[in-house]
């Protein structure tokens, strides 16, 4: 019980420690890069102290995720696709740089390269909506030789 209650502890507080700069295209990926790789960080360390599998640690997992990740950077009732998480995120403001970025009026899309710690290198493709005086991610793609493959 009081693990539990220290869990629910650590996730209200961790909310404050996410970023709120999302005036323009590019600081909203950036500040989206740094959140998410919070978001992954808090997530894989719920789910490695989750000593047997309740379900319990994915559940804060996808709470966090929405809370901190989809209301804060997509337009209400947005639907994503299924989390995923590990011990080397897929978003990382050290590792991710920005490559390219285009608006157009309303939308924008900005290419970011990530280089994780294998050495693999992941493109990505954010692409952005303005709505109301605010931008809103519509989709965070990984892109290669194949395709695109959404990620958000």
């Amino acid at each position: 019980m009081l693990k539990k209650a220290i869990a629910i502890f650590i996730s209200f507080f961790s909310t404050f420690a996410y970023g709120n700069d999302m005036g323009t295209p590019r600081s909203l990926v950036q500040t989206f890069i740094s959140d998410y790789q919070k978001w992954n960080d808090k997530a894989h360390s719920l789910s490695e102290a989750e000593v047997e599998y309740t379900g319990e640690a994915m559940k804060m997992a996808q709470n966090l995720y929405h809370k901190n990740i989809i209301s804060k950077y997509c337009k209400p009732n947005f639907k994503g696709q299924p989390i995923a998480f590990g011990s080397d995120s897929s978003h990382d403001s050290e590792h991710e740089v920005i490559l390219t970025e285009e608006i157009d009026g309303d939308n924008a899309i900005i290419t970011t390269q990530h280089t994780d710690s294998n050495n693999f290198v992941a493109d990505y493709e954010y692409r952005l909506i303005k709505e109301n005086g605010r931008w809103y991610l519509e989709a965070v793609d990984y892109v290669d030789s194949d395709g695109k493959y959404p990620g958000l």
